[in-house]
């Protein structure tokens, strides 16, 4: 028989023990990050305990026991947002499932699961949409587990929410270097709508129009 899916539950980032695992998932996912797009400096890393103790964001994660092999942030913000090099709301984030994502705003996500894609050939430069969404602002995912499907299950579990909230948008930025996590967002039917440059990183910007 197929395994079950992964569960996919809310951490608590005001909590110290969730925050502390959430850190230490952040910072070993985006030192993979920053290798894969050669960043001397990556803003990811520079992500503080208090920085996500204090963050409004809503994260969830995907655990085995005590140990938190994956973990997403979600924010809900404004497309128009997006317009400015200034992130919307932290420092970074790293997934690599190729699953996933280096999302830049929190500036990357490292995933590690080749899901499907194309090339930056494709982007929309006719300006980032505006409207209510929510905004992957981090995805993240133990190196050790890269590509056992931990990303893309929380990527449907955005999805899943945006649903729920009458079908909003969702977005989400990753290095354009990271070529893995353009391709986890693609494999979901998000569209590249934009580039811009954060901390010295250039990004790719996408969404998938509907939850």
């Amino acid at each position: 028989p197929a395994a079950p899916p992964p569960q996919v539950v809310p951490l608590d980032p005001t909590r110290a023990g969730d925050a502390i695992r959430i850190l230490a998932l952040l910072h070993a996912a985006y030192e993979v990050e920053a290798r894969l797009i050669g960043a001397g400096r990556f803003p990811p890393l520079e992500r503080t305990l208090t920085n996500v103790m204090r963050s409004e964001s809503a994260w969830f994660g995907i655990a085995d026991g005590d140990t938190l092999l994956a973990a997403v942030e979600v924010e809900e913000h404004d497309g128009a947002a997006w317009r400015a090099d200034e992130a919307p709301g932290g420092d970074g984030d790293a997934t690599d499932e190729r699953d996933g994502d280096a999302t830049g705003e929190h500036d990357g996500n490292a995933t590690g699961e080749h899901d499907g894609g194309s090339s930056d050939a494709d982007v929309r430069d006719d300006a980032t949409p505006a409207g209510p969404g929510l905004l992957i602002a981090s995805l993240v995912v133990e190196p050790a587990r890269f590509r056992q499907g931990l990303g893309r299950a929380l990527v449907r579990h955005v999805l899943d929410l945006a649903r729920e909230r009458g079908d909003l948008p969702v977005r989400a930025s990753t290095a354009r270097a990271n070529e893995p996590a353009a391709k986890l967002y693609r494999g979901h039917g998000f569209e590249l709508v934009g580039t811009a440059e954060r901390g010295g990183i250039p990004l790719a910007r996408f969404e998938r129009a509907e939850g």
